[in-house]
């Protein structure tokens, strides 16, 4: 092939040739890429259906208890006291037959230890004093374990013995060995007397208004069915509205279909309940 004559043939440099075919394949594989982009199919996943948002149940509140004492069933009892009006405080009552009948009190005409003794013949319708209880000629169940107790013991500890409840000393009793202040009727053991603390106040001092006392409100809870169910009693009438120090002593026996309480601080106060058939 000849050149015409007078055309001037121009050398093109490798280079650039190389570029202009590296540039040509990048454009080429852009619209390609760029065309199946458009072109490419598009799946739309269904969107899951609508869920409705589970609230849980409400959770049903527990009621709370009443306290025990006023939810429980009242007996109305009537207290006497025949005495003994010359004791400074009486620490215990025991008997000494099987019916009640025979009562023994030990306690104090103002010796720190309670080592008076007082009888009664006819169930707490009358009381006499009969001496001490170092009397060789004073005798009656458990004399020796109360002369252990509150005479052998320590000169003050008298005044500290006794059973508790939440830390309360309720009775002089025989330290230790009823801690929650539960006694059982000596004749039929499904009875039970317990003291139960209702509340705490004070009283102001009429001499000196500035002066309080603390005074703890009590009331006996009685059960007929070894603590299945429990009924209300009221103290005898000065002790209703508050004791100090401590509840007092306690005790009970039934006999003849009659349950006989007896309570007492100083003087000794009894009801007589009539036994459930």
């Amino acid at each position: 092939m000849t050149r015409p004559e007078g055309t001037v043939m121009k050398h093109i440099p490798l280079p650039w040739i190389i570029v202009a075919i590296v540039a040509f394949c990048l454009v080429g594989l852009g619209s390609y890429f760029g065309f199946w982009q458009i072109t490419k199919p598009t799946i739309t996943l269904p969107q899951p259906p609508s869920q409705h948002e589970v609230i849980p149940p409400a959770t049903p509140k527990t009621p709370t208890p009443e306290p025990e004492s006023t939810s429980l069933p009242k007996v109305e009892v009537e207290w006497e006291t025949n005495g003994p009006f010359d004791a400074r405080y009486i620490a215990v009552i025991t008997f000494d037959d099987n019916k009640g009948e025979i009562i023994y009190a030990i306690g104090s005409k103002g010796e720190i230890r309670p080592v008076s003794v007082w009888k009664s013949n006819n169930g707490g319708d009358s009381w006499e004093y009969v001496g001490k209880i170092t009397d060789p000629g004073i005798n009656f169940q458990e004399k020796e374990k109360i002369y252990e107790e509150f005479v052998l013991s320590s000169p003050t500890s008298g005044l500290s013995y006794g059973s508790t409840v939440d830390g309360k000393i309720i009775s002089f009793a025989f330290a230790g060995e009823n801690p929650t202040g539960e006694k059982r009727d000596p004749n039929n053991k499904n009875i039970i007397l317990k003291p139960n603390l209702v509340g705490v106040g004070k009283v102001t001092s009429v001499i000196n208004p500035n002066l309080t006392t603390s005074i703890e409100i009590w009331e006996f809870l009685l059960s007929f069915d070894n603590g299945k169910t429990f009924s209300r009693i009221d103290l005898p009438p000065p002790y209703q509205n508050g004791v100090n120090l401590f509840i007092g002593e306690y005790t009970l026996i039934s006999s003849n279909g009659t349950l006989k309480i007896f309570y007492s601080k100083t003087e000794i106060w009894k009801t007589e309940i009539i036994l459930p058939h």
